[in-house]
């Protein structure tokens, strides 16, 4: 009986299971649209990645070349655009679906002054071919392309001695021709580096230090060397004494072991005429610094590389104007250039010297310090903590001189030496066009 009865649910059971005949057309007629979008939507975004890689690539350039426009050529953000959107759009010209003329339109420029950078932007959008029957017309996304606008502070340590009264040849002939040479070459700095026509928002800032048996502070030199120092008709001041003689250590009046000497032998006839002038973006100012320049005196090189220094040390935010303040050691958009130039042998010195004796130039013993404080400086300047580019120029064939300055210089390519006029103007033109090359971040 039982096993009649579990036969008879049995089969009443197997009634109730569903008739599958025909599902497989159901489910493929549901399924083939979505498979035919899923891969339609790939092709379209393969299509995509391919163009917008094309024109990131066409960004990039686009971008470099505005930066180096405003930085290298002076042009205004809105000339350095209409350069970009033509150097994007030459380079897009043959990227499958893409409107070229589209993406150059788009194309826009944002000057982050704070940051210092400039980004390019551009919108790029492809065409649709699969996707498009569902509504998805096209593919879009906005590039971009970020590179540091580039700010320098350069400074010049220039040789005001009385051997630049002389010929470049050099015979004492009082002609001048070396100091001249100098101003021309330095005039001709100053308009590659700020040219007239140019809008600088401060970008671009030079330090003039002319040295001869001192370094002439003119309105800075109190806050140097502090209230107490002796009025010597001038305001020349030689090394710091002690500890922090090599360091860039910003003067305290507080305390004497950072404040700069001055020394009885350092009066107005031996103090070089030019003053300091800190680091500006003010063409004028800087052309009347070098028009002034003016030969006397003997050769303390080591304290016009020492000044040189601090016009560009981060670590003197609180000694110079505002304007004049140099930004932080290593900045990642701030260039720092430290430019030493003689024309003859360094020679004076004033460390540990008795003044009583006055045997502070043209000994062995000043030659010896003077140079040794130079090596000192100059490596103080190179340090990678502090991220100093250091040039020199030997102007004449002073043997010794060019052996101390290729120790000063960062590397042999920025050891320059120049036998002439024009050798003096064309090294100048050189570390400008060098120290101005952009800088490419991204």
């Amino acid at each position: 009986m039982h096993t009649l009865l579990s036969k008879f649910f049995k089969g009443k059971w197997a009634s109730f299971k569903p008739d599958n005949r025909g599902n497989f057309i159901m489910i493929a007629a549901i399924a083939f649209p979505i498979v035919i979008f899923t891969i339609g939507s790939a092709i379209d975004y393969a299509n995509f990645r391919l163009a917008s890689r094309s024109v990131q690539s066409a960004l990039d350039q686009a971008g470099f070349a505005a930066t180096r426009a405003i930085t290298v050529e002076d042009l205004t953000v809105e000339q350095a655009a209409d350069i970009a959107r033509e150097q994007l759009m030459l380079n897009i010209a043959n990227v499958s679906f893409i409107d070229v003329q589209a993406i150059g339109d788009s194309l826009r420029l944002d000057q982050n002054v704070g940051a210092g950078t400039l980004t390019a932007i551009a919108d790029v959008q492809t065409p649709t071919l699969f996707a498009a029957i569902f509504g998805h017309d096209n593919i879009s996304a906005t590039l971009e392309a970020t590179n540091q606008i580039q700010s320098l502070e350069i400074s010049f340590v220039l040789d005001n001695t009385g051997s630049m009264n002389n010929s470049i040849a050099g015979a004492n002939d009082g002609s001048g021709e070396r100091i001249d040479a100098l101003r021309e070459a330095m005039e001709n700095a100053i308009d590659l580096l700020l040219p007239a026509a140019q809008v600088n928002d401060n970008r671009v800032r030079a330090s003039i230090v002319p040295y001869s048996d001192g370094v002439n502070l003119g309105a800075f030199y109190e806050a140097a060397v502090g209230p107490d120092a002796p009025d010597l008709g001038s305001n020349c001041v030689t090394e710091r004494e002690g500890v922090n003689v090599v360091s860039d250590l910003e003067p305290n009046i507080n305390q004497e072991v950072t404040l700069y000497e001055t020394d009885i032998a350092l009066t107005s006839d031996r103090c070089v005429r030019a003053t300091l002038l800190p680091l500006t973006d003010d063409r004028d100012e800087l052309l009347e610094s070098v028009n002034n320049l003016e030969t006397r005196g003997f050769t303390a090189g080591h304290n016009g590389i020492t000044w040189g220094i601090n016009t560009l040390s981060g670590n003197w935010q609180s000694f110079w104007p505002d304007e004049a303040r140099p930004a932080q050691y290593l900045t990642s958009n701030v260039r720092k250039i430290l430019v030493v130039m003689t024309d003859g042998q360094f020679n004076t010195s004033y460390f540990d010297d008795d003044v009583a004796t006055g045997d502070n130039r043209n000994t062995s013993d000043a030659i010896d310090s003077s140079n040794e404080l130079t090596r000192e400086f100059c490596d103080l300047a190179k340090d990678p903590s502090r991220g100093v580019v250091v040039y020199t120029v030997t102007l004449g064939s002073n043997g010794a001189a060019q052996n101390l300055m290729a120790e000063c210089a960062t590397s042999s390519e920025t050891a320059i030496v120049a036998t002439s006029a024009e050798a003096l103007d064309e090294a100048f033109e050189q570390i400008v066009i060098e120290a101005r090359t952009p800088l490419l971040t991204k």
